[in-house]
């Protein structure tokens, strides 16, 4: 009969620990609010937890804890995705390029491939200033004849000294994705290394 006393209390007690408390908080008004459920806003004097017979199970968490708690775990989730793209790109990076080599020489290609485009541009730019010049040179001479620049002169000036700053333009982007491409190219063949690292070579 003992037995089934003492099952009997344990059970109860058990029952009692894994039904939820209380929780106890201040609304804006300043009145003591008490329910088994949490406020769905969380008031700026925290939330504390009771259990059935009224003893704190978790203290109050103020607006500062609640912010560095937060903060915490949302630096603790960018640290975790950084570090799952970190290993998604280790993957690609030794899945692409069986050696180093032919990393490099993917990268240089690469290079090669803005070079190109950016020496075709300084192309465009050199011829485009030999015609703006002659532009300048015709207005001027009509200017020192003290005539007026003829109409369709002054708009092909104009046209092409914006042909000219949009070329300018194009010409920075493409010598820093030329950087940033080296830059790139630097920074994986590192990373290369140290994910297979090369065989030492003996003596």
């Amino acid at each position: 009969m003992r037995l089934h006393t003492g099952l009997l209390l344990l059970a109860l007690a058990v029952t009692a620990q894994a039904q939820p408390g209380l929780y106890k908080w201040v609304d804006e008004s300043g009145r003591v609010q008490y329910s088994d459920h949490p406020p769905i806003q969380p008031p700026r004097s925290g939330t504390a937890e009771l259990s059935h017979q009224g003893m704190v199970r978790q203290p109050a968490e103020t607006p500062e804890a609640r912010k560095a708690r937060e903060a915490a775990a949302a630096a603790r989730k960018a640290e975790e995705e950084r570090l799952r793209l970190e290993a998604r790109q280790d993957k690609v990076l030794l899945e692409s390029y069986r050696t180093e080599a032919d990393l490099r020489r993917e990268r240089e290609r690469q290079i090669g491939t803005v070079q190109s485009g950016i020496n075709a541009l300084q192309l465009r730019r050199e011829a485009l200033a030999r015609r703006l010049a002659d532009y300048e040179r015709d207005a001027a001479g009509f200017r020192r004849q003290n005539k007026a620049v003829p109409p369709a002169l002054d708009t092909n000036r104009r046209i092409a000294a914006q042909e000219q700053r949009d070329l300018d333009q194009q010409l920075m982007q493409r010598q820093q994705e030329a950087v940033q491409l080296r830059s790139r190219m630097e920074a994986d063949l590192a990373r290369y290394r140290q994910l297979r690292p090369q065989p030492s070579v003996s003596p």
